[in-house]
């Protein structure tokens, strides 16, 4: 398996699994939605990257854009490192990440 499918698949786990967290401790349905939503969009770009399909690549790229921002902003709100400035950080580097493996173009 090629490592952006790996990158953006524990990235979706990643993104999930602080969806359920924020959930269970502070009982935020938005925080379910939001993490369900992008999780899943994050899972069906890395099964585009696996299909080689090019879109996926935008698709993850986009959606891992638009965390980065969100989570940042959130950083700023607050300053503090969890859960905000700890996922600016990943998302930063899932972004960097995909930039770097990005597919060649056929």
């Amino acid at each position: 398996m090629k490592a952006n499918v790996i990158v953006t698949l524990l990235y979706a786990l990643i993104v999930f699994g602080g969806g359920i967290m924020g959930f269970a401790q502070a009982h935020s349905l938005a925080s379910l939605i939001a993490g369900s939503l992008s999780a899943l969009v994050l899972f069906c770009a890395a099964f585009m990257l696996h299909r080689e399909i090019t879109v996926g690549f935008y698709l993850a790229f986009a959606a891992t854009f638009f965390l980065l921002f969100f989570f940042g902003y959130r950083f700023t709100l607050s300053y503090k490192f969890m859960p905000a400035g700890f996922m600016a950080l990943l998302s930063l580097a899932v972004l960097l990440t995909l930039f770097i493996l990005k597919p060649k173009s056929p």
